[in-house]
C-alpha cells in the first residue's frame, strides 16, 4: 500500500515506525516497509485492519518477547553445486520459546536486489536449497518460527558462490562427437603373458579419416600386473 504523504493523519517517525492517527476502513491494508543500501534492500509486510469507524479501538497487548524464539546461529554452508547448497544450523535455546520451524532468506544480485524467502515451514535444522543460478554469489540468513511469531534474523553467512556451468554444456556439439566416435574402431589382440604376474595387453584403434578418405591405424600395448 503507497502511503500519501499529504495526508495529516499518517506520520514517519523518528525511529522508523509508521503512525496512522485517527484510522479509517480505508486504511485497511497490507503495508510494507523497505530498507534500502547501495548494496540492495530488504523488505517486510505488515496487514492491518480497521473494524470500526470513528470508536477508537485498543491495540492488541504486544507479544511477550520471551514466547519468540531467538534468532538462530550462523548458517554453515556446505555441498556447494551449480544450484545448490546445503545450509546447517543451531537453535538459540538459553533464550526466547522453542522454535517449531524455520524460514531461510536469500540475497543474490542473480535475483534482483532485494532479500528473497526461498524455504519455509523447515523443520529440521539442515536443508538443501535448490533452483539457484548457477555462478552467481549469495548471502544466506535464517530466522525461527512458533506460533507467536518470527526471530530476528540469523547472522549472514559468508558470499558463497555457486559452480559455474560445466564446459560440455557450453556449446559443444554431442552429435559431432558422436559422429566421429562412430568412424573409430577398435580391435584386441590376444595377450601375451609375460610372467606369472604379469600381461601385455595391446591393441588398434582404426579409422578412416573423411579428409583424405585413407584409413588410419594405431597400436597401442600396455603391460598389467596380476596381483
Amino acid at each position: 500500500m503507497l502511503v500519501s504523504t499529504h495526508d495529516s493523519r499518517v506520520k514517519q517517525l523518528d525511529t522508523g515506525a509508521l503512525q496512522i492517527r485517527y484510522a479509517k476502513l480505508g486504511d485497511t491494508g497490507t503495508y510494507t516497509c523497505i530498507a534500502s543500501t547501495p548494496s540492495g534492500e530488504a523488505s517486510w509486510k505488515a496487514y492491518l485492519e480497521v473494524q470500526e469507524f470513528g470508536v477508537p479501538v485498543q491495540p492488541n497487548r504486544p507479544t511477550d518477547p520471551n514466547l519468540i524464539p531467538s534468532a538462530p546461529s550462523r548458517p554453515e554452508v556446505t555441498d556447494v553445486s551449480r544450484t545448490a547448497v546445503t545450509l546447517s544450523w543451531k537453535p538459540n535455546l538459553n533464550a526466547g520459546a522453542t522454535p517449531t520451524s524455520y524460514i531461510i532468506e536469500a540475497f543474490s544480485h542473480a535475483s534482483g536486489s532485494s532479500w528473497q524467502t526461498l524455504a519455509e515451514h523447515v523443520k529440521m535444522e539442515s536443508f538443501v536449497l535448490k533452483g539457484l543460478k548457477p555462478s552467481a554469489v549469495y548471502l544466506f540468513l535464517v530466522r525461527a518460527a512458533n506460533a507467536y511469531g518470527l526471530s530476528d534474523p540469523s547472522p549472514i553467512t559468508d558470499a558463497v558462490k555457486t559452480q559455474d556451468i560445466p564446459p560440455t554444456s557450453q556449446g559443444v556439439d554431442h552429435r559431432q562427437i558422436q559422429r566421429e566416435l562412430g568412424d573409430v574402431v577398435i580391435h584386441l589382440h590376444n595377450p601375451t603373458i609375460l610372467s606369472s604376474s604379469s600381461v601385455r595387453v595391446q591393441w588398434t584403434v582404426r579409422s578412416l579419416s573423411s579428409e583424405n578418405s585413407s584409413e588410419f591405424f594405431q597400436t597401442r600395448s600396455s603391460k598389467l600386473s596380476i596381483i
